[in-house]
């Protein structure tokens, strides 16, 4: 099981998704005869009905019956020396009207460690393949069932060889180095960077005052674009002050020089940064943390607050970074939490619906920009009904044109358990997206969504749900709308 090979549209695709594997149990290839294995088969059949499978302006509507039959599995292995974890899922898409549709789609979330010489050198490893939005300006599908020729495959892969090394109580450090690629079956956004890290951190002896020294230099060349590299660099200082257990003070500072174009004749995306702030944990149950500071972009501010209580949980947080998308896919989850009653990890558990695609993802870019982002989640669970709520607001600034692109929103749903294994699922949410000068065009999205679940015995849940999707556009005929019926089977071996 060294490499990933698909049959798609008559031609043969190699993708890297399982090589980390290849790569990790040959650098620890006795560790592999000595692991716990926990390998998980699932199977997902569903029938949908949708009156607008190609999200077509109002008035242009086609329907389509679209059978899925996706086989998967889930795999984890354990030993002394090394850790491997692995979801997979084909996704095979058959168009009962237009079979020229029919489509397979692969998702793919693996990593793994390895531990070459103990409590010194180690290397990680991490694949992942999904699909993703190519512009929020055309239609945009939630799912991979919608035909709009507006999604792409997204493949990364990452390796990082890393030494550790403790002086005592007094310190720890960590160089590291690693590599990675973000390729996508839509031309001219492939790319690899380099990077090199090292840190020096303080050990028990400074259990009060803590501190600790960073570097980290990354290079990014896109393949084919003609462009220079993009060049992150950042040299970083930090200490903290534990005053009680309860609460905390801390700062950090440092210099950072970054290469990349810019907006502004004259501006540099560096110099000098700072920011301070604090740590309060009351209880077990309540923590916060605050900062303000200065980049070379203005004034930053991040805060994080958590609270539960016997019944309710209450977190919101906000924050400022400079991003590209390539990063933001080597951070994704293409697999959605699973639901804790089906265990069952590719279905959503909140709307039972696969849920691949996000509306809150930039469109599809080689440029650098500034995320910020304000998002909350409030959540009551009394007994037999559940209640969540959620909200975000979030603002793309890019750095080699003036264009401000945000969106902001919320979701809501309510869970109603009416037997032992029975539950029923309301949902509703609604999104405006704003894409600044030149695009000048706004979006708005709702969506509604009921359905019914079934835990039939523990490895089989069927659902049934309906769910109503439409998008009211500046640009007239841009709009839309989609009914869908869904009815399905998640089984787990």
């Amino acid at each position: 099981m060294c490499v990933l090979t698909v049959w798609r549209k008559g031609s043969l695709i190699r993708q890297g998704g399982l090589s980390l594997f290849c790569m990790v149990m040959l650098a620890a290839p006795a560790a592999v005869h000595a692991m716990d294995w926990n390998v998980t088969p699932s199977l997902n059949l569903s029938e949908t009905y949708s009156d607008n499978i190609t999200l077509a302006p109002r008035g242009k509507e086609q329907s389509e019956f679209i059978t899925q039959i996706n086989p998967g599995i889930s795999l984890a292995g354990d030993a002394a020396r090394l850790k491997l974890k692995l979801n997979y899922r084909m996704q095979n898409l058959l168009y009962a009207k237009d079979s020229s549709r029919n489509n397979i789609r692969h998702q793919l979330l693996a990593s793994g460690t390895a531990t070459l010489v103990e409590d010194t050198f180690f290397v990680d490893a991490s694949s992942s393949i999904g699909q993703r939005l190519i512009s929020g300006t055309g239609p945009v599908p939630l799912d991979n069932v919608s035909v709009t020729g507006n999604t792409t495959d997204v493949t990364t892969f990452r390796v990082s060889p890393y030494l550790r090394h403790n002086f005592g109580s007094i310190a720890s450090t960590e160089m590291r180095y690693s590599y990675d690629t973000v390729n996508y079956q839509a031309g001219g956004f492939n790319s690899a960077s380099n990077t090199v890290s090292a840190s020096l951190k303080s050990g028990p002896s400074f259990n009060q005052i803590p501190w600790g020294l960073n570097y980290r230099q990354q290079k990014i060349g896109y393949e084919g674009s003609g462009r220079p590299d993009i060049k992150f660099e950042m040299v970083t200082g930090n200490v903290s002050y534990i005053l009680t257990r309860k609460f905390s003070l801390f700062a950090q500072g440092g210099y950072e020089q970054n290469s990349y174009a810019v907006a502004a004749a004259g501006q540099r995306p560096s110099g000098p940064f700072w920011s301070a702030g604090a740590n309060w944990a009351p209880t077990s149950r309540t923590s916060l943390q605050a900062s303000y500071g200065k980049r070379f972009f203005g004034t930053t501010y991040s805060f994080n607050l958590k609270h539960t209580t016997r019944r309710t949980s209450w977190q919101a947080s906000y924050s400022q970074n400079v991003m590209t998308v390539r990063q933001m896919e080597l951070e994704r989850q293409f697999f959605v939490v699973a639901n804790p009653a089906t265990g069952n990890p590719f279905i959503d558990p909140v709307t039972g619906f696969p849920v691949l695609l996000a509306l809150n993802v930039p469109t599809l870019t080689n440029e650098v920009f500034i995320i910020k982002r304000l998002q909350g989640t409030v959540g009551y669970n009394p007994g037999r009904n559940s209640f969540t709520l959620t909200f975000f607001d979030q603002r793309f600034e890019f750095q080699n044109n003036p264009r401000i692109d945000e969106s902001y929103g919320g979701q809501g749903s309510w869970s109603l358990r009416l037997a032992p294994n029975t539950q029923a699922i309301t949902t509703a949410g609604w999104q405006h997206t704003d894409f600044g000068a030149p695009l000048n065009r706004q979006n708005t999205f709702w969506n509604m969504g009921v359905g019914l679940s079934r835990n039939i015995n523990p490895h089989l849940t069927g659902n049934v749900n309906y769910r109503y999707f439409t998008r009211d556009s500046s640009i007239g005929t841009a709009g839309y709308a989609e009914n869908r019926i869904i009815a399905g089977l998640n089984m787990t071996f």
